[in-house]
């Protein structure tokens, strides 16, 4: 009897322990303190994965957005609406864009005065006076020009550059969002800004 309790636990911790969520990037990059994402894979407990999730956004019809919204940020920042489809080097995106692409403080005061709420495939972002903006977890290039992350991940260049390697980014995914810097070679997408 003894062992069939035993074999019976055992089996239940198994399927627990299958049933977990691991979380795990590809991408390879420097860390900035206070905002790092693991390069390694973790376990969460349930606990964990209750406090970093954020609000699913519940299906509503789309509304035509204008090209450029207002959030009603204290820097005053007006953001492009949406993206397009495209992936840029840093390079290129500087070349292109320029000062049409938000420094990273810009970035950072866009999480910080937001909501963001994860939808099925990107983040809804939500400014202080109710207007909001739209992203695409459109993925990434890595360096290789290999594509990852669809619908998992967004990655957006900021006109930032930290070095002469490495370029600010914001990234998001379900868990939440942030500032890093990553490598110029990888393809992430543009938000403009005016």
């Amino acid at each position: 009897m003894k062992k069939a309790i035993l074999l019976g636990i055992l089996c239940l911790m198994a399927t627990a322990a299958m049933a977990q969520d691991i979380n795990k990037i590809v991408i390879p990059k420097k860390s900035t303190p206070g905002k790092t994402l693991t390069t390694s894979v973790k376990t969460k407990t349930p606990a964990e994965k209750k406090k970093q999730s954020q609000p699913v956004a519940p299906k509503e019809p789309e509304k035509p957005l204008p090209e450029y919204v207002d959030l009603g940020l204290p820097s005053g920042t007006i953001w492009k609406s949406r993206d397009d489809a495209s992936f840029y080097t840093y390079d290129r995106a500087i070349s292109e864009f320029g000062n049409r692409l938000p420094s990273q403080k810009q970035w950072q005061e866009l999480i910080d005065k937001c909501q963001w709420v994860w939808t099925d495939k990107g983040c809804k972002v939500i400014g202080p006076n109710g207007n909001y903006i739209t992203f695409s977890a459109a993925g990434y290039l890595l360096c290789d020009k290999s594509k990852g992350g669809v619908d998992n991940y967004g990655y957006y260049w900021s006109g930032t550059p930290d070095g002469s390697e490495y370029g600010w980014c914001l990234y998001f995914y379900s868990s939440g969002v942030y500032t890093d810097y990553t490598n110029r070679c990888l393809g992430c997408s543009v938000r403009l800004i005016k």
